[in-house]
């Protein structure tokens, strides 16, 4: 009898199983992540990029080591005025996805939940996601060259206990689409939204102001939450390959190993 071998992690006091991955799955995934942070670290301390090509976030305000959604992740305290940055020219891209898992611990305030934005400079935003706690809502605004459009999605109650999955991708080279195109996913509970833009002028591309989580430069408005699994690529990712990453709400993360799929797709440990 057929019997699949399995990995398996501790996720908030639980074990959750790794997601399978076939070879073809693993090299697509792969192809062009430039960053990926497994949030593993300790308190006080830079989050590492576990590709190896040394992207790290670098933590301000003494960011915490908590419960992730895979092992453990980074926690955010609004009152300490914690954040992760990182500006380094690659994760600058006019194409790229940003993709990582939070959940709200907290709807204190009008917040940033991640960001690559320079509240203090026009010319350095290019998408920025913040809470709106009085209408249990995030907001979701991105800038293109001559302008900036936005979002409201409702959110509810349910992330201050449920993890959510968020995606952002631009596509300003059309692979995937129409060219200058903006996809946001977030998922997780009773949360499902898939939006996709219409085609505009390309993407602004942030001159030093790379990737940020729990606020954004000069912006002033820190978040209460934990964050976990975290990846930039410099490409439009396709819908299935975001599918994959959410992996029905289990999550993905470093390193992928080629084990066998479970043929009922159930998984057993």
């Amino acid at each position: 009898m057929f019997s699949p071998v399995m990995t398996t992690r501790k996720t908030m006091g639980l074990r959750a199983i790794r997601p399978m991955v076939t070879g073809r799955e693993r090299v697509a995934l792969l192809r062009r992540l430039i960053a990926y942070w497994k949030h593993e670290e300790g308190d006080s301390v830079d989050r590492l990029d576990a590709t190896g090509n040394d992207h790290d976030l670098a933590q301000t305000g003494g960011v915490t080591q908590e419960i992730g959604k895979i092992d453990f992740g980074t926690g955010f305290a609004a009152a300490s005025n914690q954040m992760l940055s990182n500006s380094d020219a690659a994760l600058r891209t006019r194409s790229f996805t940003d993709q990582f898992w939070i959940n709200l611990t907290d709807q204190d305030g009008f917040r940033v939940v991640a960001a690559r934005y320079d509240g203090g400079d026009a010319g350095n935003r290019t998408w920025i996601l913040q809470q709106r706690p009085t209408d249990t809502r995030f907001k979701f605004e991105w800038f293109f060259d001559g302008g900036s459009d936005s979002l409201s999605l409702a959110i509810g109650s349910a992330p201050l206990t449920t993890w959510l999955f968020v995606v952002v991708r631009s596509d300003a080279a059309g692979a995937i689409g129409a060219a200058n195109t903006w996809y946001l996913d977030v998922r997780g509970g009773d949360v499902d939204v898939d939006f996709t833009s219409g085609a505009e002028a390309g993407p602004a591309t942030a001159t030093t102001i790379g990737l940020s989580f729990g606020d954004a430069p000069s912006q002033g408005q820190p978040i209460s939450m934990i964050s976990d699994e975290a990846g930039h690529w410099d490409r439009a990712l396709t819908e299935a390959e975001v599918n994959r990453l959410y992996n029905n709400g289990n999550g993905w993360t470093l390193p992928l190993t080629e084990q066998p799929a479970a043929p009922t797709g159930f998984y057993y440990y």
